[in-house]
C-alpha cells in the first residue's frame, strides 16, 4: 500500500511540475519557488521572462516528464526487486526457524495478597471477623440511608456564542446617472463578438446580450464563491442609456450576495481583464472618457480587482463601444468576453497640412524582436504620417500578436496600409485623437511580439510636440521584455518587421524633415483603365468620388457609372487607396 501512495505522490507532483513548465513556456514567465525567488531579489531580479523563461520552462517540463515516467513505470521495477529477494537463511545454510513469538505479559492480579484483611478466603481473613464485617457492613448502609437528597439542577444550555452568518452588504442604489452619455445607434449586425477569456467545456451554458437600444457598458456587478479568494460565480451588466441606468440578466448558477463596479460620470467600460484558470478567479474594469469620437484611453481610471489572485491575467480589448457580454458559465463563470462596435474610418476630425519630404532624411529605429521568418515593410502615401495600427491577436502564446496593418493620414482622410502576419479575425483598431499623430512604439516581445502600445504626441506645424506625449492601451498578451522603438521625435512614416505564424519583431520609420506644401490647384485625376475583379471588363474612366465601399467614375464622354470598391481588381483598388 506504501508503494502504491508513493507512485501516486510521484505522479501527481509530475504532471505539477509538466503543467507549471508548459505555463512558463507559452506565457514566457517563468514560476519559481519562494526561496528562488527571494535569493534572486537580492539581486535585482524580480520575475524572470523571457528566453531565460523559456529555459527554465523546457527544464521543468523535463523534470516533469521523468517523474511521470518513473511513477508509471514503478510497479514493474518494483516487482522485479520483490521477485529477486530469497528467503532468509540461518548461518548454517539451513532455513531460518521461525521467529519465536514473545510472551505477553501478564498483567499484575486485582485480587488482595493473602494476608489483606479483605482476603476471600475465611481462613486467612485476618483481625476482621463476620460480626465485624456485618457492623461495617450496617454503618455503610445506615450511612446511604442517612445522606441528604441532592437538589436535581437541569442542564444548563451552553453560552458559546454561535456565529452568524454575515449580513449581505447592501449595493449602491443605481438613480439617474449624473452625466448623460450619447445614445448609440448600431444594428445587431455591426457588432463584433470579442475574444473569450477561455473556450470552456461542452457542458457548459453560453449567454450572449447587448445593451439596450442606444446603450452602452458602463459597469459590472459580480458575485463571488470565496470573497477573498474567488472564484466568481456570476455576473451581472450595467448599462448607461442616456441619463439612466439599466441592468442586465443575471449571469450565473447562484446569485449570491454582489460586489459593484461602476464607472465615474462621462466614462464607460473600454476594457476588461481578467484573471482566468479553469474558471473566471477575477475581473477588474478599465473605464475611459466618452467623446465624440468614441472612448479616449489617454486617460484611463482602472477599478479595484474583484476576486482571487490565481489564475493568468487576460486583456479583453474593446473597439469603440463596449455594448454587450459574452461567455459560459456552469457553477462559476468559466469565461467571459465582450461585444462591442468597431472603429469606423470616418474623415478625421482634423485635417493634417500637406507635406512633402526628401527621402533621403529617412531613418529607421532599432528592430524590436526577432528578425527571421518573412520580412516586410511599408511606407506612408506622399505627404501622409502614420497615426495608427490595427493589431491582430492569436491564440499562441495566451494571445501574442500574430499580425499589423499600419494606419496613415494624409490631409483630411485616412489611408489603410496593407496587413502584415496572419490576422484570423477581427483586429483591434489603435488610432491617435485628431491632430496627433505616431511618434513611437513600446513592445513585450521574446521569441514573438507579445503585446504592443502606440505612443502618440500632438503635430504642431512640421514638428511633433514632446510635451504633449499619451499613450494607448496595451494590446497583446502578458510575458516578454520591455523594450521601445522611437523616431528620435521625428514624425514617422513607415514600418517594418517579420512575421511567421506570429509577429516575430515591429520597426518605425521616421523622416527628419517634413517640409510644408503650398495649396495646389484644383485638377481633374487623370484618365486610367480600370478593370474588374474578374479581369474580364475594362473602362477608360477618370475617378469622381470614392466614399465608403462606392466608386464613381466618369467616361469621356462625361457618363458616370457606380461601382462597388470589391468589384475592381487589386491594383485599382490599392490606387483607391493610396490617391484618394
Amino acid at each position: 500500500m506504501e508503494l502504491w501512495i508513493a507512485l501516486g505522490v510521484m505522479l501527481l507532483m509530475g504532471l505539477l511540475i509538466l503543467g507549471v513548465g508548459i505555463f512558463g513556456i507559452r506565457s514566457q514567465r517563468a514560476i519559481l519557488p519562494a526561496r528562488l525567488r527571494f535569493l534572486l531579489g537580492l539581486f535585482g531580479v524580480k520575475e524572470v521572462t523571457g528566453s531565460a523563461a523559456v529555459v527554465i520552462g523546457a527544464g521543468q517540463c523535463l523534470a516533469g516528464g521523468l517523474l511521470i515516467l518513473g511513477a508509471l513505470t514503478g510497479p514493474f521495477w518494483a516487482g522485479s526487486l520483490a521477485d529477486d529477494e530469497d528467503p532468509p537463511v540461518a548461518a548454517s545454510g539451513a532455513p531460518s526457524p521461525p521467529p519465536v513469538r514473545p510472551e505477553t505479559p501478564q498483567e499484575p492480579s486485582m485480587r488482595p495478597p493473602p494476608d489483606s484483611a479483605f482476603s476471600d478466603d475465611p481462613d486467612k481473613s485476618g483481625s476482621v471477623d463476620d460480626d465485624a464485617r456485618a457492623e461495617a457492613d450496617g454503618a455503610v448502609s445506615e450511612t446511604a440511608v442517612a445522606a441528604p437528597e441532592q437538589p436535581q439542577v437541569a442542564p444548563q444550555q451552553s453560552t458559546v456564542p454561535t456565529e452568524e452568518p454575515a449580513a449581505e452588504k447592501p449595493l449602491p442604489a443605481l438613480e439617474t446617472a449624473e452625466q448623460p452619455l450619447p445614445r448609440i445607434e448600431y444594428s445587431a449586425a455591426s457588432l463584433v463578438s470579442g475574444e473569450s477569456s477561455r473556450r470552456g467545456g461542452d457542458r457548459d451554458r453560453e449567454f450572449e446580450e447587448q445593451a439596450p437600444e442606444g446603450g452602452v457598458l458602463v459597469g459590472l456587478r459580480v458575485a463571488l464563491r470565496d470573497p477573498a479568494r474567488g472564484p466568481v460565480e456570476g455576473v451581472q451588466a450595467i448599462y448607461q442609456v442616456g441619463d439612466r441606468y439599466a441592468l442586465g440578466e443575471w449571469r450565473g448558477e447562484r446569485e449570491g450576495p454582489k460586489q459593484q463596479l461602476l464607472a465615474p460620470p462621462g466614462y464607460a467600460v473600454g476594457e476588461i481583464r481578467v484573471r482566468q484558470g479553469l474558471f473566471v478567479d477575477a475581473v477588474q474594469l478599465e473605464y475611459h472618457r466618452v467623446d465624440q469620437q468614441g472612448l479616449d484611453a489617454s486617460q484611463p481610471i482602472a477599478s479595484d480587482w474583484i476576486g482571487g489572485s490565481g489564475g493568468q491575467e487576460k486583456q479583453l480589448a474593446g473597439g469603440r463601444f463596449l455594448v454587450g457580454l459574452q461567455g459560459r458559465v456552469s457553477e462559476q463563470l468559466t469565461s467571459l468576453g465582450v461585444q462591442y462596435l468597431p472603429v469606423e474610418l470616418g474623415a478625421p476630425a482634423e485635417a493634417f497640412p500637406a507635406f512633402s519630404y526628401d527621402e533621403g532624411r529617412l531613418q529607421s529605429s532599432p528592430l524590436l524582436g526577432k528578425e527571421a521568418g518573412q520580412q516586410f515593410s511599408d511606407m506612408a502615401p506622399p505627404g501622409a504620417l502614420l497615426v495608427g495600427m490595427r493589431l491582430f491577436q492569436g491564440e499562441n502564446w495566451g494571445g501574442a500578436l500574430q499580425a499589423v496593418q499600419p494606419i496613415y493620414q494624409t490631409q483630411d482622410r485616412y489611408v489603410e496600409g496593407d496587413v502584415f502576419g496572419s490576422p484570423g479575425g477581427e483586429g483591434v483598431l489603435v488610432l491617435a485623437k485628431p491632430g496627433y499623430a505616431v511618434a513611437g512604439v513600446n513592445a513585450r516581445s521574446g521569441l514573438v511580439v507579445n503585446a504592443l502600445q502606440l505612443i502618440f504626441q500632438e503635430l504642431q506645424g512640421v514638428t511633433l510636440a514632446n510635451h504633449s506625449a499619451y499613450t494607448s492601451q496595451w494590446i497583446g498578451a502578458e510575458g516578454g521584455s520591455p523594450s521601445q522603438a522611437h523616431g528620435g521625435g521625428y514624425p514617422v512614416v513607415g514600418v517594418f518587421g517579420a512575421y511567421e505564424n506570429d509577429l516575430l519583431g515591429i520597426g518605425l520609420v521616421a523622416v527628419e524633415r517634413l517640409d510644408l506644401k503650398a495649396p495646389a490647384t484644383a485638377e481633374r485625376p487623370p484618365m486610367r483603365t480600370w478593370t474588374s475583379a474578374d479581369g474580364r471588363f475594362q473602362v477608360q474612366a477618370r475617378l469622381i468620388e470614392h466614399t465608403g465601399g462606392a466608386v464613381t467614375l466618369e467616361r469621356a464622354g462625361g457618363q458616370q457609372i457606380e461601382v462597388q470598391m470589391d468589384q475592381l481588381s487589386e491594383a485599382d483598388q490599392h490606387y483607391l487607396r493610396v490617391t484618394q
